[in-house]
């Protein structure tokens, strides 16, 4: 599989073969390979950050409490869950919320997170639609294509990817970045940035947390990836590079990269604290102060 030349997973893939210095005519990663290193080097990379960050990073989905229904299939990037909440649809502020719990617990209330299913630990309300907050693992394949369908709040993800593949898994893309790169028509206004909100893996709609504006028109190029800063997405690089680097037994090469992408990840960690930066008394009270989320970091919705 050869990259169409433009995206996110081209500008990641250029990136890492300058770094490991690796010819771009007959490589000996293909652009599959280094696509496949690229997902588990973002998975190990949120675990990093997120393993020291006393906020990390955070993203949100929803879903509907349905009759008799104990259980539910979260997305497969749901790493922790934080909290269930009901959101008003009028003011879009939390009606209640709910906090993880244990089998055990006397209240009755609460959740549990097995893998990525959801196990209610009460009866809830029938017909709620409730928000979810959980932190990413980044699982999900990225893919960039053309769009099959399109409204105002929704697109029809293609069959298969132009870049990358097609995640067909329930909810994959819950959470993660719809980026509309280009039109076939002259007159639209690209690109635009959308959360996605839901992802129905049988129909392959994306439903989006705000409507595309302008609306979409022409024969529509997309990609989805994750929520990202360009810190971020150096980041990344650097790791995928040096896991490259350290099969090939670079030691030398690989000891330079590792160095640097220790300095990357030390200044977006700083980054991090300084944007979001919340109050000590709010932290004390907070055992592991796991309350204190990063929402918006260009890294998750």
């Amino acid at each position: 599989m050869a990259l169409s030349g433009s995206g996110f997973l081209n500008d990641v893939v250029v990136t890492v073969r300058q770094m490991v210095n690796e010819p771009t005519t007959n490589p000996k990663y293909s652009d599959a390979d280094m696509i496949g290193y690229l997902r588990r080097s973002i998975a190990v990379v949120m675990a990093d950050i997120n393993a020291n960050m006393d906020h990390p990073v955070v993203t949100r989905g929803s879903l509907v409490i349905a009759v008799d229904k104990q259980s539910y299939t979260l997305p497969p990037q749901v790493g922790k869950l934080y909290y269930i909440a009901k959101i008003n649809s009028t003011t879009g502020t939390k009606e209640w919320e709910i906090l993880p719990g244990s089998l055990w617990d006397f209240t009755g209330f609460g959740f549990r997170l097995e893998g990525n299913t959801l196990r209610l630990l009460s009866k809830w309300k029938v017909g709620y639609t409730v928000e979810y907050a959980f932190v990413p693992n980044a699982e999900p394949f990225p893919h960039k294509a053309n769009a099959a369908a399109y409204t105002t709040t929704t697109m029809t993800l293609a069959t298969a990817g132009v870049d990358g593949t097609l995640d067909t898994r329930p909810e994959a893309y819950a959470g993660y970045l719809l980026r509309v790169l280009s039109s076939t028509d002259a007159t639209a206004v690209y690109p635009q940035d959308r959360i996605i909100s839901a992802y129905n893996n049988q129909t392959r709609v994306a439903t989006v947390t705000e409507a595309f504006s302008p609306a979409l028109v022409g024969t529509i190029t997309y990609e989805v990836v994750p929520l990202f800063s360009q810190l971020l997405q150096h980041v990344w690089c650097l790791y995928t590079a040096k896991t490259i680097l350290g099969l090939e037994g670079a030691n030398k090469k690989y000891a330079l990269i590792n160095d640097l992408y220790q300095s990357a990840l030390r200044a977006l960690r700083i980054t991090m604290r300084k944007e979001f930066r919340v109050g000590q008394v709010f932290e004390g009270r907070t055992p592991e102060n796991s309350r204190n989320p990063s929402w918006a970091f260009g890294v998750m919705g």
